[in-house]
């Protein structure tokens, strides 16, 4: 069941980087995945270029963070 339910979140994530969407907006696109699949998802969603692109992540890690131009913490550091 969670290797289907990873298929399915892999698949859709897929399908929006894919389209020539000028907004992208990502929900949690490191959950559910062990660290080095994460790792290969955050290195992707830093090559978005020319997009607008919102991620909405609990993940805190400051070398992620500091890819993006912009970022909006919510609660504590």
């Amino acid at each position: 069941v969670m290797w289907l339910e990873f298929r399915r979140v892999l698949f859709r994530s897929a399908r929006t980087l894919l389209r020539e969407s000028p907004i992208i907006i990502l929900d949690e696109p490191l959950a559910n995945v062990d660290p080095e699949t994460a790792f290969q998802i955050a290195d992707l969603i830093a090559t978005i270029q020319d997009r607008t692109l919102f991620v909405i992540s609990h993940v805190y890690k400051s070398s992620w963070l500091d890819s993006f131009d912009h970022r909006v913490l919510v609660g504590e550091e």
